[in-house]
Parts: C-alpha cells; structure tokens; sequence
C-alpha cells in the first residue's frame, strides 16, 4: 500500500524513504521489497536506474543499501 500514492514533485526527485524497505530486506524480506521498488517506479521517475539497480542486486542475492541520495 505504501507504493499506491499518486506523484508530487518531491516524491519523484528524491523518491520515498527506504527505511521500512531496508528494515525488510535484512529480515529476508527479499520478494516483497522487489515488489515494493518495482512500484516505485512508476512515481519515482528519476530513480528507475536505481530502482532498476537494486532490484538487479537483490535478485542476485544481494543485499543493497538502499539510500536515496546519489552519494552512496
């Protein structure tokens, strides 16, 4: 349900706060959080490539860190 809000600006900048997501993904969570971040893109617009990069990690066994900002 967190994924089903509509676009605003700042959402499709910076995205959506990621704390839950990761919280889920170290607890194993991996299916679920893949679906969340599949969702995200379609408001979060300038992080598809993000988006599309952890998803990638995560299908792989990864476990990425999932922060926003593009200095990490």
């Amino acid at each position: 349900l967190a994924a089903e809000v509509e676009s605003t600006p700042p959402l499709a900048t910076f995205g959506p706060d990621m704390t839950l997501a990761s919280t889920l993904l170290r607890r194993g969570w991996r299916d679920e959080v893949t679906e969340y971040l599949q969702l995200c893109r379609k408001f979060w617009r300038r992080g598809i490539g993000r988006l599309d990069g952890w998803i990638e990690e995560i299908g792989q066994g990864q476990t990425p860190r999932l922060n926003r900002s593009r200095s990490s």
